[in-house]
């Protein structure tokens, strides 16, 4: 019997993939990703149809799922597995905290939104948040919604819907829908400055750039995509997921090299292929003196003079300066900038030395009163 067309909830990855690969068995439904469309009561950012086919008939539709992610996704560590979203999910338990989290969430956005007397731009802050509370529950749910939200990200930036420094209230939006959405309470993380720094970078091109930064990312987004699907690039790729690759891409945009000029796809590849540097004996000799000297330094902190079995300190000395002035003869630009930070070292102290003898020079006044 032939397959029966159906719709079926994917991410915007799997669909991605699938127009990239020219899958057969994969069509897009007409009509499909506009907001607010649900199917079985999730609320759908794409569907699918899976088309009858002669070879796949009598796979299940998860089986076709998994053969197209196995046929163009070929480097895991890089562009992570789609995952859809199953059709029945009960939506995680409401606990007493969860709702507290809820409320909290809503007098928040309140409070963004009311940063703008103008209607229509209240009216659209409104909605972006809608959209990145929706984003956040996706990546709950197990989809890789990062991605999109640095792409609605740069466009809300480009557009003076949000700030960059408003980086922080989104990011914090988003993970704790997404936190919700697992039945847990987001606390802030160790590393929160760094995770609002990269949102940050992204917007800060989408203000900075307008219109063509949100071609750029957008075009860095497809090139990803792209890349990822083939075995030979994929391969090539600099490690790491698509979000981090597009504020790579955002980091290398606001470097003051590229002061006024906006990425081409030329420089989008060369974040996305770095030129592997090879190592020279100055870059040996160079490792092999940090190596010893961070050997040094542990021996200072533990107060063992000689932590290492056999070798003393004076030999630890000795083989620091062997393995430097290896290293500066092999790398004389190496030499003369260590010159010019020991000077700069130097003229500081003795310049807060003559700043403290003069402090202690002068006369001192003890006004007694009356």
């Amino acid at each position: 019997m032939a397959r029966k067309a159906k719709k079926m909830i994917v991410s915007d990855e799997i669909v991605t993939e699938a127009l990239a690969a020219e899958a057969p068995e994969f069509v897009l439904a007409d009509g499909t990703g506009e907001e607010g469309e649900t199917l079985n009561g999730v609320e759908a950012a794409h569907t699918i149809e899976l088309a009858p086919d002669e070879a796949t008939e009598n796979l299940s539709d998860e089986e076709l799922l998994a053969q197209l992610a196995a046929e163009t996704v070929s480097h895991t560590d890089v562009f992570p597995d789609p995952v859809v979203l199953p059709e029945q999910e009960e939506p995680a338990q409401v606990t007493p905290a969860i709702a507290a989290q809820a409320k909290q969430i809503e007098e928040e956005d309140s409070a963004l939104i009311a940063k703008s007397g103008d209607n229509a731009l209240i009216a659209a802050r409104k909605k972006f948040l809608q959209r990145v509370a929706k984003l956040g529950e996706d990546a709950g749910a197990g989809v890789q919604s990062l991605p999109t939200l640095a792409r609605e990200a740069v466009r809300a930036a480009a557009d003076r819907l949000f700030g960059s420094d408003e980086a922080e209230d989104l990011y914090v939006r988003f993970q704790k829908r997404r936190h919700a959405r697992m039945g847990k309470i987001y606390e802030k993380e160790d590393s929160i400055k760094n995770q609002v720094s990269k949102l940050r970078q992204i917007m800060l091109v989408g203000a900075a750039f307008g219109e063509e930064g949100v071609d750029m990312i957008e075009l860095a987004y497809e090139l990803r995509i792209a890349a990822a699907a083939q075995p030979e690039t994929a391969k090539a790729m600099k490690p790491g997921t698509t979000y981090a690759f597009l504020v790579d891409v955002a980091r290398e945009q606001l470097d003051d090299k590229n002061k006024g000029i906006v990425l081409d796809q030329g420089g989008i590849e060369r974040v996305m292929f770095p030129e592997k540097k090879e190592k020279t004996l100055a870059d040996e000799a160079k490792r092999l003196y940090e190596g010893a000297v961070k050997l040094k330094k542990g021996k200072k902190a533990t107060g063992d003079k000689d932590a290492v079995p056999g070798v003393d300190s004076a030999s630890l000395e000795a083989a620091i300066d062997y393995l430097q002035e290896t290293w500066f003869e092999l790398d004389p630009e190496a030499r003369a900038a260590w010159q010019a930070a020991e000077q700069a070292r130097r003229d500081k102290i003795a310049k807060e030395q003559a700043a403290l003898a003069a402090f202690k020079s002068r006369p001192l006044h003890i006004n007694l009163g009356r």
